[in-house]
Order: C-alpha cells, then structure tokens, then sequence
C-alpha cells in the first residue's frame, strides 16, 4: 500500500488527532464522491446496489467487532446507540449503573439522564491513569444493573481490560456496555467472545470513516430487552410492504434503524473497513503501538511528564504528556503553528497519531517539542 496516496494528508500536515476527527483516506472520500455525482447525474436509478452494500458492509463491521452481522446496526453517532441502551432498558427505582471517572460525556449523559427513575449512577476513581478490575469488582453490588465503559480513555488512552470486565459482569449477572469509538477499527475486538451485551462507535476516528455514521452491536440474546424504545418502518420483517402497518419488528438489530439510511454515511464507512481489513487489524495495532512508543520514548527523553500507561498492554493510540517548562496550551498551539495537529486536553497535549504516521513525522514531532 502506498501510504502518500491513500492518505493525501501525509503531503500536507502531521496529523496526529485521530481521537477527535480523522482525515477521510483517498479511498473513502472517493467513494463518496462518486456516490454523489451517481446521485446527482440519475438519482436513486441504482439504489439497489446500495441497498446490498448494507448487507456487505454489515458483514464486515462484523469482523471488525468480533460478532455475527445479525447483532450490527446502523446509527448516527456513539451517543445514539448508547442512547439505545439507556431507554431501552426497563429500570426499576435503586438500580445502579457503575462507569468509570473521566469518561468522554457522550458516556454519562445518557446515564445521568436516568436519574429522574431513580437509578444511581456510580463512578469508579482513577489510579494511575487507568482503571483496576477490583475497584470495579469493588463498585458493583446486587443493585448493579450495567457496567458502561470506553474501550480506550479519550484522555489517557487507558486500554480497559474488556475481557476481564466482561466474565466479571457474567460473574455478577450484570449488562456490560462498551464505547468502543477510541479502540474499534485500531485492534482486534472481541465483542461475543469477551462478554460484551452492547457497543456503540461512530466512524469517524479510528475507523477512518466520515461524522455521521456508526455501528451498534447488540448481543443477540439481549435483543429483546432492548424492544421497547424504537419503533420504524424499516425495523420491521418486509418494509416495503407499506400497506402492512401491523408488521413485528425484525428479528435481529436491524429494528434498530428506525427510518432512512445515510448512504453517503455507508459508503465511505464501507470503504474505510475495507481499507481496514484489507492491512489487518493485528497489523494497524502492531504500527500504532510501534508509533506511540517511539513518541514516548522521546517524550521521556526530553522530560515531558507522561498521563499515559507506558506498558504497552494497558495503552493504544493515545499519547497524553505536560512539557517541562511550558504551557500545555502553548505547546500545542506551538505545534499547531508547525502544521502539527494534536488537542488539549484535561491540561495535557493529547497526540493521537494512526497505523499510517510516519518515523519521520514521529521525529519532527519531538523535534518541534525541544525546540519550545
């Protein structure tokens, strides 16, 4: 693959906030124009094409989560599909739902939403910029109906123990809800296998994909407890059969997409798994941590203090540090000024390169760091 070509951006920036938005690779934004200019030349003539492409990208978000495709929706953005979780959910007065500090707030809103029922929304401290099995094993008790964490912390880029979350939630009878938006598409996942109930991820950082488009995973067997919260023509067994209004909804997470598709949505997120699947989920995941350890490493070396585990296995793309003698906010609008794209955050400078940054750009990054 030659990187300089499915991404134009290596030509322009060093891009390193993939945690917030990515730049679209040539592929993905390619595909979307060509969408557009079908749909602006003969309209809907070939809708049928994209109505397979729902079922063909469905199969590979699959692999992507580590599920079957039947458990795959389409939704809008992370905060709808845990949005799903919460209304659709029956909640009783006293239940508990245990999160972990600092989380993105695309995963507590809707928590604390349900406050007004009476559920209590319970927050595990943070040690060491990460999270310890025990302290969640510490936090649940017999009123604990969910635990919801991300996959990797928007600020730390902690990596949560998912597998071990999981067979301790299945030990204690609890639902395990997952934001995945920091970690799908940038490791391997295994939703089925490591316990996981339901994930929600927009595609738009690691994934590579454009805003407005995501995937939700709901374990097939906890389909039904999540019955009563949407209700659409296209959730239903045969939608275009539009005189038949008494239809059931679908047997699988299709009831989930209530109304019409986002197809430019669909073929660029499409086209970004492919690409994806295509260098291997093991590889990406090998180059990143090859990439975030050379930044660390240098970061050490000219005295930066790490927000970030060291050890490999606890982290993934996110690399947090404070420079010894400036401004966390002027060193990155320092940066910034080089063309050096990163984010500020919690007093930090947040770099979050991907798979396809460079050695080189690693090395002008901490170059442009030692020379403030």
């Amino acid at each position: 693959m030659n990187l300089e070509n499915e991404f134009p951006v290596l030509r322009e920036l060093i891009f390193m906030n993939h945690a917030g938005v990515s730049p679209l690779p040539a592929r993905v934004a390619q595909a979307m124009r060509a969408f557009l200019d079908e749909f602006e030349c003969v309209g809907p003539l070939h809708y049928r094409k994209y109505k397979e492409l729902l079922t063909r990208v469905r199969t590979t978000a699959a692999r992507v989560i580590g599920c079957e495709p039947d458990e795959v929706a389409y939704i809008k953005n992370t905060t709808e599909g845990l949005m799903l979780v919460a209304g659709g959910l029956t909640w009783r007065p006293g239940d508990t739902i245990v999160t972990a500090a600092h989380e993105f707030p695309a995963n507590v809103y809707p928590w604390r939403s349900l406050a007004r029922l009476g559920v209590q929304l319970r927050v595990v401290p943070e040690r060491d910029y990460g999270f310890a099995v025990e302290d969640f094993a510490r936090a649940i008790d017999e009123r604990t109906r969910l635990l919801t964490v991300s996959a990797v912390q928007f600020s730390t880029g902690f990596r949560m123990p998912l597998a071990a979350l999981g067979r301790l939630c299945r030990e204690r009878g609890v639902l395990f809800c997952v934001d995945a938006i920091q970690a799908l598409g940038v490791m391997p996942l295994e939703a089925r296998a490591w316990g996981i109930d339901f994930l929600s991820a927009d595609g738009h950082k690691w994934l590579l994909g454009p805003e407005g488009f995501g995937l939700f995973y709901c374990r097939r067997e906890r389909l039904e407890a999540l019955s009563g919260n949407v209700f659409g023509w296209q959730g239903v067994a045969n939608p275009q059969d539009y005189d038949n209004t008494e239809q059931p909804l679908i047997g699988d997470a299709r009831r989930f997409e209530e109304g019409t598709h986002n197809l430019v949505g669909l073929v660029g997120l499409g086209a970004a798994i492919d690409l994806l699947l295509e260098v291997g989920l093991a590889e990406v995941e090998r180059r990143l941590l090859a990439v975030t350890r050379r930044l660390i490493d240098g970061l050490q070396a000219r005295g930066c203090e790490l927000f970030t585990p060291l050890d490999d296995r606890r982290r993934l793309g996110i690399v947090s540090f404070r420079h010894p003698a400036e401004e966390s906010e002027a060193v990155f609008k320092r940066l910034l000024g080089r063309n050096i794209i990163g984010a500020h955050r919690r007093g930090w400078v947040r770099l979050s390169p991907h798979f396809y940054n460079t050695e080189a750009q690693v090395d002008a990054v901490l170059e442009g760091i030692a020379s403030l």
